[in-house]
């Protein structure tokens, strides 16, 4: 571990202005009030140490929108950042047009409905999470932006460019700071402003004498120490500052990327809880590893491989391995908060299943938003998923955690192709019962070795709304019983798995009667169940055999003229006879496809001359499992001399 120490930039009375802001108007800021959180979700990742973790409950199963915040509103490019929840108002900014364009918006809405209360056009507002406090909304990414909580009016601003999110705490506001107004700049220092006029009240620069360390995250607070990530090309570190004077009071270094790699070491925000302190580092393509250091000290606890985007909540740290290396879904880890052993780990189900936003505790759910595929309700005990929220089929990217607060998870959505928004998910009411169906494609006998092909259907009573049903349906899993011999002595047995996507077919290697069940769980732990019998045959092949009218037909010769039926339904088979095929010139093409049929038999004429006839009919049959038999029948006719 290396210890430094940087000098400390303190501002005075005079001259903390100057540095840090201009005013349009300031009131005292209550050191009471500042150090009272001013609401449930008040700031990035709920609270200043970022744990992303909140006691109160969140909704947990069947997630849907109660209401959306009005897209012409929000502007195109949607929302970056988190959402802020302060006194029964919603925070959040957004943008107008593409990066490049620089405008956007600062908003207020009712948590109840989604309704403005104000919105206020300002320069571009990216990535920062706003700060609610005192009646005052304070916001990064570009001047730190202070605004009257109330209507949005301006009260000041910085001369200083904050990027990523403030954060607030012990009556102070602590940001990563550029030497210029605009947050383009990569950061240089770490500021603490006061939240009152902007002023500054000290400034912390981790450059050292050969490595000019840059702070690259939001910072954390705890008591009286801001934790902040540092870095410069390949390598990182984790500084603690004293949170009155901005000295530093210990510093490690993380481990140094991969020789010869050219991608800059980047960093998730610091997260401080029991002690500890927690921070995922690694390179740009999402590969993290994630630390654990005492607080107190930066002696390191303990380290875990493909893990980034703590949250702590539980005795518990929940992270993300961005990509699980095989379908390129997500998976959330569990790990125990004190140890780093692994509790859980889930993968989700689909392809490109990538969870892009931090991750948000809310009691004993897990919260994870996907860039692309809606937010998922996780058990935050098990890992097992519970529902998914989503305002379409195919949904914009949730690039921040949500704000969860009394049963409802508040999410912002970022986009340029498609409508973006907030959305308000809350748990729905139970939906109907479910009533569930299963059946064969085929009655069969099918034969041992051959996919037998099940129907299925989940309905609800008084839904008729195909898109309703749909939408309940995807809230289901499927657990198969598919082995399951009938009449056996032994203890039957079954195969069984549980999946989000049905199956549809399943072979049977040995001849019997089984019976295959579906059970239909929704996220209630509701079920329902349906079954059916499966007669399995060794399948050998079918015998073919041809029964004619009259019966002597082949023994006799018969009058020209007569007409012949020719019956195939004596053919016998295991399993059920797909093609009944006749060739009646021994051509050996099988024109005519009947299971009976009759044909006249009689001479040919050449000239005054009527000569006898023989005709070979052949018969093919083929059963369901492809294999085929033939055979044949020899019919005579009497010459003319004869049928005299």
């Amino acid at each position: 571990m290396v210890r430094t120490y940087r000098r400390v930039f303190l501002g005075t009375a005079a001259s903390a202005l100057a540095l840090g802001g201009t005013v349009a108007g300031t009131e005292p800021f209550s050191q009471a009030d500042t150090d009272t959180e001013a609401g449930p979700w008040p700031q990035f990742q709920g609270d200043a140490a970022n744990t992303g973790s909140t006691d109160a409950e969140g909704p947990r199963r069947h997630l849907e929108s109660a209401w959306n915040v009005d897209y012409d509103e929000v502007g195109r490019w949607g929302i970056r950042s988190g959402p802020v929840l302060a006194d029964g108002t919603l925070y959040f900014a957004s943008l107008e047009d593409t990066r490049m364009s620089g405008m956007g918006y600062v908003h207020a809405v009712d948590a109840s409905d989604g309704s403005h209360e104000w919105r206020v056009e300002t320069d571009m507002r990216a990535r920062s999470t706003p700060v609610v406090a005192d009646g005052r909304l304070f916001i990064g990414d570009g001047p730190l932006l202070a605004l009257d909580a109330e209507n949005g009016s301006e009260l000041w601003q910085s001369e200083r460019g904050v990027s990523r999110s403030p954060t607030f705490a012990n009556g102070t506001l602590y940001a990563t700071t550029g030497n210029h107004v605009t947050s383009s700049v990569r950061s240089r220092t770490v500021t603490a402003f006061d939240p009152a006029d902007g002023s500054v009240e000290w400034t912390f620069d981790p450059a050292t004498e050969d490595v000019d360390w840059k702070p690259d995250t939001t910072p954390a607070v705890a008591g009286d120490t801001v934790y902040v990530g540092v870095g410069m090309s390949q390598r990182g570190a984790l500084c603690a500052l004293a949170a009155d004077t901005g000295e530093e009071r210990w510093r490690v270094e993380l481990p140094e990327l991969a020789d010869g790699s050219t991608i800059d070491m980047t960093f998730t925000a610091p997260v401080v809880a029991d002690d500890t302190v927690y921070i995922s580092a690694g390179s740009e393509n999402y590969w993290h590893n994630l630390y654990a250091f005492d607080a107190a000290t930066g002696d390191q606890r303990w380290s875990v491989s493909d893990a980034r985007t703590p949250a702590v909540g539980n005795d518990t740290v929940y992270a993300v391995n961005r990509y699980d290396g095989e379908n390129d879904n997500s998976e959330l880890r569990a790990f125990d908060a004190e140890t780093g052993a692994e509790r859980w780990t889930t993968t989700f189900d689909g392809d490109n299943v990538t969870v892009v936003s931090e991750l948000a505790v809310a009691g004993e759910t897990l919260y994870a938003g996907t860039g692309g595929d809606g937010l998922y309700a996780v058990d935050a005990e098990t890992g097992k998923i519970l529902s998914r929220g989503a305002e379409r089929r195919y949904p914009a990217s949730m690039n921040a955690a949500p704000a969860v607060v009394d049963g409802t998870a508040f999410v912002a959505t970022y986009d340029p192709d498609y409508d973006t928004s907030v959305y308000a998910y809350v748990e729905s009411e139970k939906p109907p019962a479910p009533e569930a169906t299963i059946s064969l494609d085929e009655p069969g006998p099918h034969c041992a070795g051959e996919d037998v092909i099940f129907e299925y259907e989940l309905t609800f009573e008084g839904v008729d709304d195909p898109e309703r049903r749909n939408e309940l349906i995807d809230e289901y899993s499927y657990e198969w019983k598919i082995d399951h011999a009938i009449g056996d002595d032994e203890e039957p047995a079954f195969e069984e798995w549980s999946s989000a996507v049905t199956i549809d077919r399943h072979a049977y290697d040995e001849p019997g009667t089984y019976e295959a069940e579906i059970t239909f769980r929704d996220s209630f732990d509701r079920t329902a169940s349906a079954s059916t019998t499966v007669e399995i045959a060794d399948c050998d092949g079918p015998t073919a055999q041809i029964e004619t009218t009259p019966a002597d037909a082949e023994t006799t010769d018969l009058p020209q003229g007569t007409q012949v039926g020719l019956d195939a339904s004596p053919s016998e088979s295991e399993v059920d006879i797909e093609a009944y095929e006749w060739d009646t010139d021994s051509d050996s093409d099988f024109e005519t496809d009947a299971k009976a049929f009759s044909i006249i038999v009689g001479g040919e004429s050449c000239g005054d001359e009527t000569w006898d006839e023989t005709r070979t009919i052949t018969l093919r049959v083929t059963d369901v499992a492809g294999k085929s038999d033939t055979t044949s029948v020899t019919l005579s006719t009497e010459s003319d001399e004869e049928s005299e």
